[in-house]
């Protein structure tokens, strides 16, 4: 993707995740009504029942949606189970709690997603492939500039 047309999309891409977006997530047989967050491009959620959480990495798809259904993106992804023991779990079901104000970690599952291929869609018209380097530098913009600086 081209430099210019990066700096065209990312103000969508970190609309998508700043705003409360409706998210949903398929894994195996299951859609699931989503909310999460990211973290260092990965995605975080609660799955209610353990027993949708898979067991093993399996392939997700994840589509969140502005509330006016003017952007939408859309990911294959990698999901799986965050156990507690997991060092990411206590950062991820903070992060989920923070911006979410309900603790739902004694009653649900804390799932990964991991995005390996994207679509970005906008006003039903325009349709851009991204990958998850895009959706990192969208996200944390300050990081790829120091990156840089650093080269």
């Amino acid at each position: 993707m081209s430099e210019s047309l990066f700096w065209s999309l990312a103000p969508d891409i970190l609309r998508l995740h700043r705003q409360n977006a409706s998210a949903l997530v398929a894994t195996g047989s299951q859609i699931h009504d989503a909310a999460l967050v990211n973290l260092d491009g990965l995605y975080y959620m609660w799955l209610e029942n353990d027993g949708d959480a898979p067991s093993q990495p399996q392939p997700g798809i994840l589509l969140i949606e502005d509330e006016e259904e003017r952007a939408r993106i859309s990911w294959i992804a990698t999901a799986r189970t965050v156990h507690k023991k997991d060092s990411v779990y206590r950062r991820a079901a903070e992060a989920l709690r923070r911006r979410f104000q309900s603790n739902r970690e004694n009653q649900a599952c804390l799932v990964e997603l991991s995005p390996q291929q994207g679509r970005l869609t906008i006003d039903n018209t325009q349709d851009f492939t991204i990958s998850p380097h895009d959706l990192m530098r969208a996200l944390y913009p300050a990081n790829e500039r120091m990156k840089s600086f650093a080269l």
